[in-house]
């Protein structure tokens, strides 16, 4: 079985892209986990538009879901860790991943510190490249060893160990809703699938602010 992890990072962009599989795909959740070295987070259940949401239930910082037709679990965080239990947590992560055949790690990175001119927005990591992904559809992209530094991508290097491959979306602070719809096909052309019409849940309407109301009570002017 697969598992997918994001790694709270620059422009929230794996954990962006990580909506877009839950709600696109046939995940379902499966477990909370414990959020203790995780800032406090609750709220509704997120969904898509038109979805009925069970009543009285909320989500929590870190949760567990599944598809079973995909053979892959997907891990949804919520918030970030707490300064002093960074590594802790990475720790728990590595924990659960150790029952799992194939591990996904996804990141963002600051593409303003990036060096390379004209490199690809996405890159692909491992620590260990002789480790071969049987069951991952690898043709075409190139991994690479995991480098030394990568501004903004959070625990990103502590996940990508032995048998873990990583991607990495380099992208600018902004609205990066179309970012996280490119790593999103990127992953789930490594699970052996095709691009997806993705649907977007209505947590993120309004992310960036809504359009300046308009009309005589409630325009703006200068």
């Amino acid at each position: 079985m697969n598992l997918i992890i994001p790694s709270v990072s620059c422009g929230n962009i794996p954990q962006l892209a990580v909506d877009l599989l839950i709600h696109s795909l046939d995940f379902t959740l499966v477990q909370r986990l414990d959020d203790s070295y995780l800032h406090p987070f609750a709220s509704p259940v997120d969904h898509v538009e038109g979805q009925k949401v069970d009543v009285g239930h909320v989500a929590t910082a870190i949760e567990l879901y599944r598809s079973e037709k995909l053979d892959t679990d997907v891990i949804q965080i919520r918030s970030p860790p707490i300064a002093d239990f960074k590594q802790a947590f990475a720790a728990q992560l590595e924990e659960i991943a150790k029952k799992y055949t194939n591990i996904i790690v996804l990141g963002s990175s600051d593409a303003g510190l990036r060096e390379q001119v004209g490199a690809p927005k996405i890159e692909y990591y491992t620590s260990d490249l002789t480790t071969r992904f049987q069951t991952l559809s690898l043709d075409g992209p190139k991994v690479k060893e995991v480098p030394a530094i990568l501004p903004g991508s959070g625990y990103f290097r502590s996940l990508v160990k032995g048998p873990a491959l990583g991607l990495v979306f380099f992208a600018y602070e902004g609205d990066n809703f179309g970012d996280a719809h490119q790593l999103a096909d990127a992953v789930v052309k490594l699970l052996g699938g095709s691009e997806k019409k993705w649907t977007q849940p209505v947590s993120w309407q309004g992310a960036y602010g809504h359009d300046a109301p308009l009309g005589v009570e409630q325009g703006v002017y200068c």
